[in-house]
């Protein structure tokens, strides 16, 4: 798992700002030792894949979007997502 670039890094978790998208200033938090990244209301699950949490609460659907994908892109193995759905990719 590539941690991210805009971090504050502890000795086995990362922060990440996803900046505006869900919500202005949402963070996410990587577990490094587990390559498991808390998306918190950055994604949620539906029917089983990674979609935008409420988006009809969702205050920017463009960065919303760059935000899913930048977090995708981290490489996690899992994916604790809204309220506790669990992702795993393929």
């Amino acid at each position: 798992m590539s941690p991210p670039h805009q971090s504050s890094t502890l000795p086995s978790f990362a922060f990440t700002s996803t900046g505006t998208g869900h919500t202005p200033g949402h963070t996410s938090l990587c577990l490094l030792e587990f390559q498991t990244l808390i998306t918190g209301d950055a994604i949620a699950l539906e029917h089983g894949a990674p979609v935008i949490t409420n988006p009809q609460y969702t205050l920017g659907m463009p960065r919303a979007r760059e935000s899913i994908q930048k977090l995708l892109e981290y490489g996690a193995k899992k994916l604790i997502c809204c309220h506790g759905g669990r992702w795993i990719p393929a």
